[in-house]
């Protein structure tokens, strides 16, 4: 039996993130959820996840803030970054956003058809 692809979701929006949790629970992947970036930073110091899906705007700390800090200070270089992110124009030109080197950006609301596919496109990509 496969192990259960394991997911995080960094997201202040109660709502959003409950609904993605579920949603990706449905299709069978363990999914932990925190609110910004500083409990995201914490809890990969101890855990790994196979994806994390992080909003870009976070109170504590942003999501260009956790995403460096899990490429540099964390030195995960390997862990794909799939960003939600209400306004995808204005990213891809901050100074530094290159060097995060994030899988994937998707603007908020994203379909769930649309967010299994990235998933999975994302996963293959790992395993081969």
């Amino acid at each position: 039996m496969e192990t259960k692809k394991r997911l995080i979701v960094a997201d202040d929006d109660f709502i959003n993130s409950r609904m993605v949790k579920l949603y990706l629970e449905k299709e069978d992947y363990q999914v932990d959820v925190v609110t910004n970036g500083v409990e995201l930073i914490e809890k990969l110091k101890h855990e790994a996840y196979d994806i994390i899906l992080l909003d870009w705007l976070m109170p504590k700390m942003n999501g260009f803030d956790a995403a460096k800090s899990i490429r540099f200070d964390l030195n995960d270089s390997d862990t794909p970054i799939i960003v939600l992110t209400n306004n995808r124009g204005s990213l891809v030109n901050e100074p530094g956003f290159a060097d995060l080197r994030i899988s994937k950006i998707l603007t908020k609301p994203v379909s769930p058809p649309y967010l299994f596919k990235s998933i999975k496109e994302l996963i293959r990509v790992e395993v081969n």
